[in-house]
């Protein structure tokens, strides 16, 4: 791992030769295949872990362009954690910017497919969608791989199962119009 890089006033000219000679050879190591861009900048997947945590802090503080622009910037260095793209989804999900959202749990899904929080987070994003047959598909995985109930997205995915029973039920016995009716209900929301 290269090391860390440091400039300091007093020998300024120094560390800056010394960081072009890091940088020279990383770079180099990197584009013949020797390092991952975690690697090539000098960043342990503990260090990246506390930055998405912070990011995530930064979120619900609402400085959602900085947590955003962290986030991405982690995915870069580190493009293989999911935990990093269910954060990035989440945020994604929370600026209401669907597609990238959507794209960020199936790549969670691809590699921890019984991951109860992006199965129910997409399955809430199909929903908003009006795909109901995805967004049941993921939402039941959700339920499927927590029968104890003890999991809160798996529980909330639930909850939504709940509501689009009683929403079919109701479809059911009073047709299209009671469609209309519910979707004229949450537009109010």
């Amino acid at each position: 791992m290269p090391p860390k890089l440091f400039l300091t006033v007093k020998n300024m000219d120094q560390d800056v030769a010394q960081l072009a000679a890091i940088l020279k050879t990383s770079l180099k190591e990197f584009l013949q295949g020797k390092n991952s861009p975690k690697e090539l900048f000098g960043v342990t997947s503990n260090e990246i872990n506390i930055l998405a945590a912070k990011a995530c802090e930064m979120a619900e503080q609402g400085k959602t362009a900085d947590a955003q622009s962290l986030l991405e910037g982690l995915v870069v260095l580190d493009p293989e954690n999911v935990y990093l793209h269910n954060c990035l989804g989440t945020l994604y999900m929370r600026l209401e910017l669907t597609k990238l959202a959507i794209g960020e749990f199936l790549f969670v899904l691809r590699h921890t497919p019984h991951d109860t929080t992006a199965n129910t987070n997409l399955g809430e994003l199909y929903f908003e969608q009006g795909d109901i047959e995805s967004a049941v598909k993921y939402l039941g995985k959700a339920v499927e791989f927590d029968p104890e109930e003890k999991d809160l997205f798996a529980n909330r995915a639930r909850a939504i199962l709940l509501l689009l029973a009683d929403i079919s039920k109701e479809v059911q016995e009073r047709g299209s119009e009671a469609l209309e009716e519910i979707k004229e209900r949450i537009a109010k929301m």
